[in-house]
């Protein structure tokens, strides 16, 4: 089998793709979250359960509030917000 020359137009095509990620950021379009570590009540730092965007510093305990925001579950409240305006 032979395969052709790509051309330029493919080769466009499959870069845009590859920048076009659905694993982002839906508020700052970063490619990564961490865990969030909190104290728990004996002291000792733990995973809390959540995660944190890398970016915009959302936090959000699904993935999909990360990638697609709070219209992706229907009729739920939206749990994400932003780290330092939480006072409680």
């Amino acid at each position: 089998m032979q395969f052709s020359e790509p051309t330029y137009q493919t080769i466009r095509n499959t870069i845009s793709r590859a920048m076009n990620k659905t694993n982002k950021c839906h508020r700052c379009g970063a490619a990564s979250y961490k865990p969030v570590i909190k104290r728990d009540e004996a002291g000792a730092m733990n995973p809390s359960g959540e995660s944190q965007c890398v970016g915009c510093k959302l936090i959000f305990t699904e993935i999909d509030e990360w990638r697609v925001g709070p219209a992706a579950k229907e009729g739920a409240q939206a749990q994400g917000r932003d780290q330092g305006t939480d006072k409680t």
